[in-house]
């Protein structure tokens, strides 16, 4: 048996709630291309330590 909920929301307020969830999914968007903007710099980093790492060892 499936449960959906009903509302009766003014066309006001449906139309604030979805500007608001417009807001949040795009500010998902914006956090997720930072995300991996910095994980790349983060593997980047990591890859020029180890090889200044294995660049000591040998020498």
């Amino acid at each position: 048996m499936e449960k959906t909920a009903m509302f009766d929301v003014k066309p006001k307020a449906a139309a604030e709630y979805e500007a608001a969830i417009d807001r949040y999914i795009s500010e998902m968007k914006r956090m997720r291309v930072q995300m991996v903007k910095r994980q790349t710099r983060i593997d980047k980093l990591q890859a020029e330590t180890e090889a200044l790492l294995a660049e000591l060892k040998v020498g």
